[in-house]
C-alpha cells in the first residue's frame, strides 16, 4: 500500500509519501485486542520503520477484511491505499 502524501507519527518521524506493508497480526486473547505491526519505507530510502498500531477487538474474533477495516478507519493508516 502507499501514500501519497506526508504522513506524521506520533513520534515526530515525518515521511513523504511512503509504502506501507503489514508484517504480523497479533491476537491477545485476554485483553482483547490486536497487534499490527506495519513497515514503512520512502521511496528510494535506505531504511525501513516498524511501527506497532494496537486496536481493541470488543471480544469479537477478527477476519482479514476486519483487519482491513482497523487500517482504513485509523487516523494514520487510512491515508494508505
Amino acid at each position: 500500500m502507499k501514500a501519497n502524501t506526508k504522513i506524521t507519527f506520533e513520534d515526530g518521524l515525518e515521511l513523504n509519501k511512503p509504502t506501507m506493508t503489514i508484517e504480523n497480526v497479533i491476537y491477545n486473547w485476554l485483553k482483547n485486542t490486536v497487534l499490527i505491526e506495519c513497515i514503512f519505507k520512502e521511496e528510494n530510502a535506505l531504511y525501513n520503520h516498524s511501527r506497532n498500531f494496537q486496536f481493541d477487538t470488543k471480544g469479537k474474533e477478527l477476519t482479514s477484511s476486519d483487519i482491513l477495516s482497523l487500517i482504513n478507519n485509523h487516523e494514520i493508516l487510512k491515508n494508505f491505499k
